[in-house]
């Protein structure tokens, strides 16, 4: 394993558009030891219809060129190229991300997969939606190897509204994986392989993948051991597996260890180290994505990571 940098997520809530608290964040996770930012649309507000407002792309741009940070951006969580009641406003962010990652010297897109059918009953509407997603990827992933950036593909945990539709409607593993494959490995992997460009490759997401496997019933360290190969960027926090309940607010989840809690890794309860021995080919960013009310923890976490890493270098 031959990591890139270590890195975290820019706080949305923190941020909120505002220049000053972009900088203050910056300077914090400077001062913890991370050596790349994975920069977010919805905080940093550099979209507006679709369309790059260019005002604010070359404030942030500014920002960013004092700092020695690797950068990487992560796409809106809502986007899907695939199944949504406008896929030409998608296809517009989408771009304008491209153009913004060009601008502020990022090497990775992170999108989260669409391929999400809940409302859609009939096979071949599913595969009209995959398909709009795959060709708009290929096309995507030309327009990013221009400018020498990694594509990725990421995969999902259920929404609590998905959970509360699987639960209700009483639906088999096998309805699940028909009706919501962003939740497994396999489903992009086949995309990614399909569409083959050099410059596309998938995220994982263990903390996604550990959630998922409650209602997919998937293992969580052989799912990784088989697409392992296409794994070019990686998100990382941790969690106790248990998805959320809707008795329980989203305080009260962590009482019970519920929920995608977005832990510093070492505080809850996933095998992280089996699951880097499990990319011993690994060669890109590990980004941590972390609340931000567990910031005293992220010196201890990191630690942590680099001593994994380096046992695994050896």
């Amino acid at each position: 394993m031959k990591v890139k940098g270590i890195g975290i997520d820019i706080n949305d809530d923190r941020v909120n558009g505002d220049i000053d608290a972009f900088k203050a964040e910056l300077d914090y996770f400077q001062d913890c030891g991370f050596d790349t930012i994975e920069l977010t649309t919805s905080g940093l507000f550099f979209i507006l219809n679709g369309k790059l407002n260019w005002k604010q792309t070359r404030s942030i741009c500014k920002v960013l060129s004092k700092y020695r940070f690797n950068y990487t951006l992560h796409l809106p969580d809502v986007l899907n190229l695939g199944n949504s009641p406008n896929p030409d406003i998608e296809k517009e962010i989408f771009s304008s991300c491209i153009a913004f990652g060009a601008e502020a010297g990022a090497e990775v897109l992170v999108y989260h997969s669409g391929q999400v059918f809940y409302e859609l009953h009939s096979q071949q509407k599913r595969e009209d939606c995959l398909n709009r997603e795959t060709d708009a990827l290929a096309e995507l992933a030309e327009k990013s190897k221009t400018f020498g950036i990694l594509l990725t593909i990421e995969n999902v945990n259920p929404e609590p509204e998905e959970l509360k539709y699987i639960t209700e409607r009483g639906l088999s593993k096998e309805d699940v994986r028909l009706l919501h494959p962003a939740m497994y490995l396999d489903p992009i992997a086949e995309q990614v392989e399909q569409i083959d460009a050099p410059n596309l490759g998938m995220t994982l997401d263990p903390g996604h993948l550990n959630l998922a496997i409650e209602v997919t019933g998937e293992q969580l360290l052989a799912s990784i051991d088989k697409q392992a190969h296409l794994v070019k960027h990686l998100h990382l926090n941790d969690n106790f597996g248990r998805n959320p309940h809707p008795r329980y607010s989203k305080r009260e989840q962590l009482l019970y260890g519920m929920a995608d809690c977005h832990l510093p890794p070492g505080m809850g309860s996933m095998p992280i180290f089996e699951i880097l021995k499990r990319l011993p080919a690994f060669g890109g960013y590990i980004i941590f994505e972390v609340k931000a009310e567990y910031r005293e923890y992220l010196r201890d976490s990191i630690a942590g990571i680099k001593k994994h890493i380096a046992s695994l270098s050896d």
